[in-house]
Parts: structure tokens; C-alpha cells; sequence
């Protein structure tokens, strides 16, 4: 009789003993791959952050705005000037004279042309017979003596016979002023129907 040590084992079938080997690695094929399946999803990079837009500028139209705002202009304050030093320029007027005449010599040359004058006023008082007022004769005397301006201002409200009295008064002479190179007369006539100057 023959002694087997160990245990007993059923008779082995052929072809069956590799089956369990294919089954094992199939269960360790299976299981490597859901492992390296678990890591290359844990190994997933994000993807790259996703560059911004830029935002295009609203286009304003002003007729839509309901608001216009105007911004005032900022005047600075206008400097203090600095103070002008004027020039006092006498400046002489047309009827500006220094000279003098003797009251003597203007009452001859006025006395001597009186009935001249009278006759101007004469021929007033036939287009006025109620004319009347008065006539101040202002002269203006050069250094020669000679007559150079003429004014005549009155009530006596009749320009012809103002006019005629500075036509006379235009040809008349004086001796020459003194003190000055010009002399200004102011010579008073008053008229009336009644009665002669």
C-alpha cells in the first residue's frame, strides 16, 4: 500500500488548471486599470482661465442725454493796476489867447463899425418888425492885428443878421495884443426897434 502524505487532491482535469490564473489576472487587469483610470482624473489640469473680453464703449449720442451740463469758465480775479501817472498837458482851444488889447483902441474900431452893424440889424427888422435882442460878437485877434475867428450868439434869433455882423466883423483891425501872441474880444450889441445902439 502506498502512503501519500499531505492532503488528498481530486485528479487534476486537464485544461481547467489555467483558468483560475486567466480569472486572477483578468480581477488585477480590471483593477489596475479603474486605478490608473481614478489617477488620470485626479491629474487633470484645469484648463487655462479664459481670457477677458474687452468691453466696447457705449457710443453716447447728446440728442438722447436728458442733462447738459455746462461748466462755467473760471475768470481769475483781474489784478489791482498799478497807478498812472498822468502828465497834466494843457492843451489850448481855438479861443486860448494871452494877449490884450487897450479898451481905448476896441471901443474906436467898434464905434467906427457901429452903423455897419446897425445896418445888419436893419435889414432884419424889415422881415421882423418886432425884432429884437441881443448879439455878442466874440473875436479872435493874431499878432498882427488882423482878424483870425469869428462866434456870434445872442436872443436875437434872426441868423441872417448874424451872419452879416460876423462878415463885417471879419474885415475889421486891431492894433497888436500884447502879452501874447493873440488876443479874444467880447464885444456886446443890443438891438431893439425903438431905439438905435
Amino acid at each position: 500500500m502506498r502512503q501519500i502524505y499531505g492532503s488528498i487532491a481530486p485528479p487534476k482535469a486537464k485544461g481547467k488548471s489555467n483558468l483560475k490564473y486567466v480569472i486572477t489576472g483578468l480581477i488585477l487587469l480590471s483593477g489596475a486599470a479603474s486605478l490608473w483610470m481614478f489617477v488620470q482624473m485626479e491629474r487633470k489640469e484645469p484648463p487655462p482661465p479664459k481670457e477677458p473680453v474687452p468691453e466696447v464703449p457705449k457710443r453716447i449720442n447728446p440728442l438722447e442725454q436728458q442733462e447738459f451740463v455746462i461748466e462755467e469758465e473760471v475768470k481769475p480775479e483781474p489784478e489791482e493796476p498799478e497807478p498812472e501817472v498822468k502828465k497834466r498837458v494843457e492843451r489850448r482851444g481855438p479861443w486860448d489867447c494871452s494877449g490884450d488889447l487897450p479898451t481905448t483902441e476896441v471901443r474906436k474900431v467898434v464905434s467906427n463899425n457901429r452903423r455897419q452893424v446897425q445896418t445888419c440889424y436893419e435889414r432884419g427888422l424889415k422881415r421882423d418888425n418886432v425884432l429884437q435882442g441881443s448879439l455878442d460878437l466874440k473875436l479872435k485877434v493874431n499878432a498882427t492885428g488882423k482878424i483870425v475867428a469869428t462866434a456870434v450868439a445872442g436872443t436875437l434869433r434872426d441868423n441872417d443878421v448874424f451872419s452879416c455882423v460876423r462878415t463885417l466883423a471879419e474885415g475889421w483891425s486891431f492894433p497888436e495884443p500884447t502879452g501874447g501872441d493873440c488876443a479874444v474880444l467880447q464885444i456886446p450889441f443890443r438891438f431893439t426897434p425903438a431905439e438905435e445902439n
